[in-house]
């Protein structure tokens, strides 16, 4: 808890441990602490695709957020998050993996191929939707974030030719 020195917040909530617990006597201390503990240090392998851009873009205006935009193809920063490291990452090698979560509190994984490419090439499908989000998993350390985020089932379970951000979600 980060409690300061006003009549209304005069003691920690009793559910805080007491060893988190830390009481402040200034406002720009507090918010001080609050902020620094906010940071985040995010990657997000897709962090190119379609959904991903979206997401890496918002992701981009907070500050307090640093952000890497991982892709199995060497990319430069994007002018809508011009801010953000890039890194290329190869799946099939854990070293890459785990140079690519060096330093990571939070993956937000949106690697996956989508429905055509996948009824094209199941083996393939296989590979890059289970494969490479396991090895990510796996690497990931005991208190890194995983978030796992996919589109599909916003257009329905009857897909059709190319899905894009100009597909109606149904």
């Amino acid at each position: 808890g980060l409690t300061i020195s006003l009549p209304q917040e005069e003691y920690d909530n009793r559910y805080v441990t007491r060893e988190l617990s830390f009481h402040f006597h200034y406002f720009f201390m507090r918010k001080f602490w609050f902020s620094y503990l906010a940071k985040a240090m995010v990657v997000m392998p897709g962090g190119f695709g379609t959904l991903g851009g979206r997401l890496a873009q918002l992701l981009a205006e907070d500050s307090q957020i640093n952000l890497r935009l991982a892709s199995r193809y060497k990319q430069s920063s994007p002018s809508w998050a011009p801010s953000a490291e890039t890194f290329e990452v190869n799946f099939e090698n854990s070293s890459s993996i785990n140079e690519m979560l060096t330093g990571i509190t939070h993956v937000v994984h949106l690697v996956a191929l989508n429905d055509s490419e996948s009824r094209a090439d199941s083996h393939n499908a296989q590979r890059v939707n289970v494969e490479y989000t396991t090895r990510v998993i796996e690497a990931c350390k005991p208190k890194t974030r995983f978030v796992y985020l996919s589109t599909i089932q916003v257009y329905g379970s009857s897909l059709v030719g190319l899905i894009n951000e100009d597909t109606a979600p149904q």
